[in-house]
Parts: C-alpha cells; structure tokens; sequence
C-alpha cells in the first residue's frame, strides 16, 4: 500500500487578547474634572421688602425670573448692584400685601439706598451673588527669607 499521508498539524495557538490600556498615567492619575457650573446661579439676600428705591435705572423688564433678572444685572456692572423685583399678588411683604401688577418685573439699582415704601408693595428689593463664579482665591503668603 502507499505510504499513508502525514498526519495534519495542529492549528497554530491564537494570540493571547490584547490587555486593555491603563486607565490612566502611571500613578499618581490626575483627579476627574468637575462639571462646568451652570452659567447663572445665584444666592439672593432681601435687602427692603415692600420697597422701592429711587436709584433704578433702564426699562423695566417683564416677565423674567429673579435669576434672569440677576443675570441682567451683572451684565451691567459696575453699574448695577441690586435688582428690584416685583411680586405675584397676594404676597405678604413689610409693607402690606402686593397687588400683583408688578409681578415678575425688574429693574437694574445702582444705589440700594431705599428712599420709598411702595405702597402697593409690587416690589422688594434684593442683592444677589453668584455662586456659580467661586470666590477669589487668598493670596499666597510670601516665601519665608533666604
């Protein structure tokens, strides 16, 4: 009979997996970085409920919240320093219960300087700060001498 053929070779092994990349560097990794701040969030302080000041200036904006109404207020500073802002009717302030014509109206103050009640008590008068800008850093202390 004829020589009988050699038997087949076996597949050759396949690869080993490549290994997934490090996570990060080599330690130490860099912490995550935080998610940006929304653009507008502030922190109201009521500086005269039921008031209003004779130092607003522009138009009167209406319809816009409080935090828009900050907004537009910061983006006239230094000019602006506070905002007035009216309220809903119904709402209970130092100075008697609001009518509501007023409501969600705003003005720009350059001066928080109250020189008038309202006597439909549309409006309070507030300043503001916004939280979404972190506050200035302390300065480093010097080096100590050489």
């Amino acid at each position: 009979p004829p020589p009988s053929p050699p038997p087949p070779s076996p597949p050759p092994p396949s690869p080993p997996p490549p290994s997934p990349p490090p996570p990060c560097p080599p330690p130490p990794c860099p912490p995550p970085s935080p998610a940006p701040p929304p653009p507008h969030t502030y922190e109201f302080q009521l500086l005269g409920s039921g008031v209003m000041t004779g130092h607003r200036y522009g138009d009167r904006e209406n319809g816009v919240s409080m935090t828009e109404c900050a907004a537009l207020c910061e983006e006239d500073a230094p000019s602006c320093v506070a905002i007035q802002y009216g309220h809903f009717k119904g709402a209970q302030t130092d100075n008697g219960v609001s009518d509501g014509m007023r409501a969600m109206s705003c003005f720009k103050v350059a001066s928080t300087a109250q020189d008038q009640n309202s006597p439909t008590a549309r409006y309070s008068v507030y300043s503001f700060t916004n939280t979404a800008i972190p506050p200035p850093s302390p300065p480093s202390p010097p080096p100590p001498p050489s």
